[in-house]
């Protein structure tokens, strides 16, 4: 009923993070746990996160928009000349359907993304790396404290940016920030995990990772690589293939 939409878009019928009451334009919909831990709990006033998640639609339409769609976490600044790091992108690539068995519990959507973002990923180094995160709210954008990183993915860009000097721990930064963009509304516990997981794997032949995933009793998943990748067997010690 148009009438009963209308009533409901201009009062206050969704209950904020806290508890309270607001009208379906003073909130966001909290769809990505990645956004909203730049800013604390600074953002939990405007937050508002239904259980169920048929209502997210209707919300929607009452005039609610997610965070993810007005949130915004990007490159700040970098210091320290910039060097192509092409030997992080070979090693990711040649692991890619390892790590998409890694997913194999997450949706089949985050595991092709995962694949996707591997395959044209490109990278570069800097000394310092710096973000930012903002969200546009009501015609006003709102900036979160300037972090610095070891490591960053532009999505749209498709490019890793890392901070120097780096090695095997690097990749715990790679995962975490890959992930997070890929998987936004995991829980940033359950992507730590992922990254933690996934980082010992790097450090192995490719054969040595498919026996420790079998071991793990991990299931075998049908992968469609596209381009042809070489999965040699090599090993890494601080990024640079022996």
């Amino acid at each position: 009923n148009p009438a009963d939409l209308e009533r409901l878009q201009t009062a206050p019928t969704m209950l904020n993070v806290p508890g309270r009451l607001h009208h379906p334009d003073e909130v966001l919909l909290h769809d990505s746990e990645w956004h909203r831990q730049y800013f604390g709990n600074d953002l939990d006033e405007a937050l508002c996160k239904p259980a169920a998640a048929e209502l997210w639609p209707f919300f929607e339409e009452l005039g609610a928009r997610k965070l993810s769609e007005v949130a915004l976490v990007e490159l700040d600044f970098v210091d320290g000349g910039s060097e192509a790091e092409d030997v992080v992108c070979e090693f990711l690539r040649e692991k890619a359907d390892i790590l998409a068995r890694m997913l194999h519990a997450k949706p089949e959507r985050s595991r092709k993304n995962l694949v996707m973002a591997i395959q044209r990923l490109t990278a570069r180094s800097h000394d310092v790396v710096h973000i930012k995160a903002s969200v546009d709210f009501n015609g006003e954008r709102s900036y979160a404290e300037t972090r610095s990183v070891k490591a960053f993915y532009d999505a749209e860009k498709g490019e890793l940016v890392l901070a120097r000097p780096f090695n095997e721990r690097s990749w715990v930064p790679i995962f975490s920030t890959l992930l997070h963009q890929l998987m936004p509304g995991e829980l940033a516990a359950n992507i730590s995990t992922l990254a933690l997981a996934l980082s010992p794997l790097m450090n192995l032949s490719h054969a040595e990772a498919e026996e420790q995933l079998a071991d793990a009793q991990v299931p075998f998943l049908d992968f469609d690589q596209g381009d042809e990748v070489d999965v040699t067997s090599k090993t890494l010690n601080g990024f640079e293939a022996e």
